[in-house]
């Protein structure tokens, strides 16, 4: 299977796609999503950088399909679930979740 010249792979967008499952799998990945972006702008190799970004991020929009829909048929309930529940309530009697979710969140770093 080979690419014609020119084309773009579709690499930018599987990575967009995957970058997009992870965060609509745990909260804790989603700041993978900006980090290949930036990556992706910054180094690359060749090809047009905006076609490129432009792919990744509709990979992640098409992987996010589902949470859209969701939202668009229970809005409260996706809110709550996504952002008030991890932002808000998973903390409660549980004194070191900030601590294990700074260090989830930052351990690719290391």
């Amino acid at each position: 299977m080979g690419w014609a010249p020119g084309s773009e792979s579709p690499l930018p967008a599987a990575a967009g796609w995957c970058a997009g499952a992870a965060a609509g799998a745990s909260l804790l990945t989603s700041s993978i999503a900006p980090v290949l972006l930036l990556w992706l702008l910054v180094y690359n190799r060749g090809g047009r950088r905006l076609s490129k970004a432009a792919a990744f991020l509709a990979g992640s929009v098409v992987s996010l399909i589902p949470v859209l829909l969701l939202l668009a048929k229970a809005p409260g309930v996706v809110v709550f679930n996504i952002l008030k529940f991890h932002l808000l309530y998973r903390t409660v009697e549980w004194s070191g979740a900030t601590t294990h979710n700074l260090e989830t969140l930052t351990s690719w770093m290391l």
